[in-house]
């Protein structure tokens, strides 16, 4: 298997990634009350919600994930850089491009986690990018996620990158069928 078409299955690979994060993202999210009145202590990797007399530990998994993911880009860059020379240089280029936006995702899910307020009294309401979160009737704190903005493009970029560097053998039969 050629060097080219081992980048491609990985960064088929980093899709797949990019729908178990967003899931990850997802439950993260979901492990938040609807509403609460108590306090907030918060690590990098673990928020713990006081109320009720009881203590909730919600683990930050996102960290994790993104974490992993952006070590699997960081491999995949040095051996993209090292050993025979790949054909397609915009593989190499959007190996770059993949540990970066992963470096930010992993920024990211560090700052949600810091920014959390220490006293929540009221709705927590979730958006796309930003969690509101009621300290008073009058004053809410915004708490901002750029990890779904983050997996969006770097979803648009993965498949922009492999379908520009396909083998014209496979461009060839894919016209020949229609």
């Amino acid at each position: 298997m050629s060097k080219d078409k081992l980048l491609r299955l990985l960064m088929k690979i980093n899709l797949v990634f990019v729908l178990l994060i967003t899931i990850v993202l997802l439950l993260f999210i979901d492990q938040f009350p609807k509403e609460m009145y108590g306090t907030v202590s918060t690590t990098i990797f673990q928020t713990v919600l006081t109320y009720n007399g009881e203590d909730y530990v919600i683990n930050n998994l996102p960290l994790y994930v993104v974490t992993f993911f952006f070590v699997f880009n960081g491999l995949l860059l040095i051996y993209a850089l090292v050993g025979e020379k790949v054909q397609k240089s915009l593989l190499v280029e959007a190996s770059l491009y993949n540990v970066i936006l992963s470096f930010f995702m992993v920024v990211s899910a560090i700052l949600f986690t810091i920014f959390l307020p220490e006293m929540i009294n009221g709705l927590i309401n979730h958006g796309i990018f930003v969690s509101h979160f009621h300290i008073r009737t009058d004053e809410i704190k915004n708490v901002y996620n750029f990890n779904y903005a983050l997996l969006f493009i770097f979803f648009g970029w993965n498949v922009f990158v492999l379908n520009k560097t396909k083998d014209p053998s496979v461009i060839e039969e894919e016209e020949d069928i229609f």
